[in-house]
């Protein structure tokens, strides 16, 4: 399962390198993107919130931490979700410090239990998946994965639905995916990253597909919503 949690991760940063690397090509591109939900934010696109987007790409996650239950733990940052778009370069305001001095300071924190210092890098873990989701720190986990490096976090574990309690649907006619939990049915808006993690967990599909065209209008608006939530810091 490890493996297609990292995946997910892999997934969220090439979601982001596409996102800011894009081009607007001619109207009909752009009615094509936009009929399917990807379409650019208009502030520009720095990067995807890592928590908005676990909770919109994974239904029925929840992203929080809490600092009476949080436990530091050293993590392979290919499991952390995260969301790098400063490259920090120098200016006249900013002088970046070395990575590795980063990389201390940021593991220093997490060892010492330091859970109320603003730049203590805490992290949550979706139920029993493999799978963290940075909520501080969100930019320096590029930094570990870079020099391939554990990175030390401060850990609260969150709930999630067991296996057995979810199902996966495929609906007509568009082929859409989704996933039901306790009567409650939510769309897969990217399905190549989140289809693979679920499977593995051990998610079945539901024997016969639905027939939604609603679920059209559903997968656009979750799509969007996901490009809307951009960091600011």
């Amino acid at each position: 399962m490890q493996d297609a949690a990292a995946a997910f991760v892999k997934a969220k940063d090439q979601f982001d390198a596409e996102g800011r690397n894009y081009v607007p090509g001619d109207w009909r591109e752009r009615l094509i993107r936009r009929l399917k939900g990807f379409a650019p934010p208009s502030r520009g696109w720095t990067a995807v919130h890592p928590a908005k987007f676990v909770m919109q790409v994974l239904p029925f996650s929840v992203t929080c931490y809490d600092y009476d239950k949080m436990q530091p733990r050293d993590l392979d940052p290919q499991l952390i979700v995260s969301g790098t778009y400063n490259d920090y370069s120098p200016n006249a305001h900013f002088t970046p410090a070395a990575p590795a001095d980063v990389m201390d300071k940021s593991d220093r924190l997490a060892t010492q239990e330091e859970k109320h210092h603003h730049n203590s890098p805490r992290v949550c873990r979706i139920g029993a998946l493999p799978l963290y989701v940075a909520l501080e720190g969100k930019n320096r986990v590029e930094l570990f994965k870079s020099a391939g490096r554990q990175m030390k976090a401060l850990v609260t574990e969150v709930s999630f639905p067991e296996a057995d309690q979810l199902t996966l649907h495929r609906s007509l006619p568009l082929g859409i995916y989704s996933v039901s939990y306790r009567g409650e049915r939510r769309v897969l808006p990217v399905p190549e990253a989140a289809l693979p993690l679920l499977e593995k967990y051990g998610v079945k599909t539901a024997e016969k597909p639905l027939f939604s065209l609603k679920d059209y209008f559903r997968l656009v608006e979750a799509r969007q919503n996901i490009c809307r939530d951009q960091m600011m810091n």
